[in-house]
């Protein structure tokens, strides 16, 4: 993976993909803020596509597979530290 991504520009991005790995169903009002981060953001819809499958589903994704799923919410220094955690690994 490319270590050469912005983390500030990034990190709106990868919060609100994590949304989507919450043991919870996400509102209406969720989704439209969700929506309007990637509005905003200046990354193509097939570039968030790509943020997500490498950046921030190999952190998350055992969050869906789990019986105990957080819910409400993953820590946002936590992401933001193994995001990049498992891009070095990856990169390696």
């Amino acid at each position: 993976m490319d270590l050469s991504f912005s983390i500030q520009d990034r990190e709106p991005i990868w919060t609100a993909l994590s949304a989507f790995y919450l043991d919870t169903e996400l509102s209406h009002q969720e989704l439209l803020a969700v929506a309007k981060t990637f509005k905003n953001s200046e990354y193509t819809l097939e570039e968030i596509k790509n943020i997500n499958r490498y950046e921030v589903y190999p952190v998350l994704y055992q969050n869906v597979l789990s019986m105990y799923g957080i819910w409400d919410g993953f820590d946002k220094d936590w992401l933001i530290e193994s995001i990049i955690l498992e891009a070095k690994k990856s990169s390696t």
